[in-house]
């Protein structure tokens, strides 16, 4: 039994030092909760990044992320309205150039976390230049309390195939 304890904090000495990932990955950890979702920025050069989606509440929250516009970003698209969008995609209407990444992805509660280290609300991701849109799916209302906008600069978060 020592042996594999041994070898256990061997190996895992042994990731450590090479790492385990990527170092300048940014980590993020957006709150959300069946009213409002606090989302840590309205801009990001590189549409790659890491997030623990946190839910203090006591039940599970759906959430949708949706790309708005595709290899551009939307001028002033934080202050701009998406209200339509947002109610059409809660009835299930597809829109043109709206373009679902995760659909009713569920938000668990933290309660229901047993291990933090395998955290079923992690999500990492690698967009393309675009805006993009996280909205809660089961809001009975239209407002920037429940939806949040957010804009990749570059196309440095994703490769291209050669």
């Amino acid at each position: 039994m020592k042996k594999y304890l041994l070898l256990g904090l061997m190996l895992f000495t042994l990731a450590i030092s090479f790492g385990c990932g990527e170092k300048d990955v940014p980590f993020i950890e957006p709150n959300i909760s069946k009213d409002m979702i606090e989302f840590p920025f309205e801009e990001i050069e590189s549409g790659k990044f890491t997030a623990i989606f946190r839910n203090n509440t006591e039940d599970s929250v759906p959430i949708s992320l949706m790309m708005l516009s595709q290899n551009e970003v939307i001028a002033d698209s934080s202050n701009k309205d998406f209200c339509n969008e947002v109610n059409a995609i809660r009835k299930g209407i597809a829109l043109e150039n709206v373009i679902p990444i995760n659909l009713n992805l569920l938000v668990e509660n933290e309660k229901s976390v047993l291990n933090q280290n395998d955290h079923p609300n992690l999500v990492s991701y690698s967009f393309p230049k675009g805006t993009y849109m996280i909205l809660l799916m089961n809001s009975t209302s239209c407002n920037r309390d429940n939806y949040v906008t957010f804009d990749v600069k570059t196309n440095d978060g994703i490769q291209y195939a050669e």
